[in-house]
Order: structure tokens, then sequence, then C-alpha cells
């Protein structure tokens, strides 16, 4: 019997952050695998990052939720660079009221033996949770970027109102929509 908790950035810790990217290992390629050191950096400066699907304690699925500069969505937009071999803690913004984000999701992880059941749908609605909470504090979005690296990830980004940009220098597909749509095809 799984006993599913999903966890905010708000809610967790680094010590969760750094078991869930553990989880990359079971997923991605090497070269694909969240470099550590930035993203607790990036989550030292903006909790609101994670999103954390738990089964007990023990993390088995993450989704990373960056907003970022202009001059950084635009870069990796045009698949020119990989989002966390380098981008820099000044290209991960902290959350204002009253200003609109650019959103880059990427890692969209979860633990092989937990596909097909419960798990994305759980992760999906700790999006919401997450973007609903900070609308509710003034925080807006325009556009959402999307780094698919697997046929699964290309649909479920479709689903979600993506469209592809461009194919990437590192094996990827860039995809984007509109804030709205996507928080449309969010909506249950």
């Amino acid at each position: 019997m799984n006993s599913y908790q999903i966890l905010t950035g708000r809610e967790a810790n680094e010590e969760i952050v750094e078991q869930a990217l553990e989880l990359d290992k079971l997923v991605y390629p090497a070269h694909y695998h969240t470099i550590l050191s930035y993203a607790l950096s990036w989550y030292r400066k903006n909790k609101d990052i994670f999103v954390f699907l738990l089964d007990g304690q023990k993390p088995i699925g993450y989704i990373c939720l960056l907003p970022l500069s202009e001059q950084r969505y635009e870069e990796i937009r045009k698949g020119i660079v990989a989002q966390d071999m380098t981008t820099s803690l000044e290209d991960v913004l902290a959350y204002q009221s009253g200003l609109q984000y650019n959103l880059y999701i990427f890692s969209t992880v979860l633990h092989p033996e937990y596909h097909g059941g419960d798990g994305l749908p759980l992760l999906l609605q700790a999006i919401k949770n997450t973007l609903t909470r900070l609308e509710s504090e003034g925080v807006g979005f325009k556009k959402v970027l999307a780094d698919t690296v697997s046929p699964k990830g290309v649909k479920l980004a479709q689903s979600l109102g993506f469209m592809q940009v461009c194919s990437s220098n590192h094996d990827s597909i860039i995809q984007e929509a509109d804030f709205n749509l996507f928080w449309q095809r969010l909506l249950p």
C-alpha cells in the first residue's frame, strides 16, 4: 500500500532535494543528471522551484520549475544551452508579487517502479498547487518552456499545450506553451 505525499519546495528541505536528484540516475543518461550544487544553490534562492512526490518518507519523483531571466529563457528556447550545465544563480529568479515570469520545466522524474500509477498525476497536482499559491501571492507567469528528452516527455508536454520550437544542442526537444493554455490543460 502506497502512502503518497506531495511536498512543495517550501515544505521540503535540502536533504529531500538531494535524495530526489538521485532519481535522475534511474531514468536519464548521465549527461541529463541535474548537478546537485547548482540545484541546491537555486533552491536556497527560490524554494518554489521544486515539487516532490514521496512514498512514505522516500522521494519517488520530482519536477523542477525554474523562473528564469529573459536572456537565459531565450538561450534555452533556442536550444543553445542545457539547463543546469550553465544556468547561473543570477539567471534563476526569486518570485516577487506583481511581476510576471517565464517558467522553465525540466527534470520530470518518476521512479520507474511507479510508472503507470498515480505518480505522474500527483506530480502535476503538485505543480498546480504551487502555481495556484504563487498566483494568490500576486506572482504571474507569461510563457513556459519544457525540455523533453524522451518520447513520453514529448507526449506529456504536448498534452499540456506545448509545441516544439527546436531541437537542442543536447539531444532534446525544446517545447513552449503560453502559460494560460498550460494552466487550462493542467487543470482536471
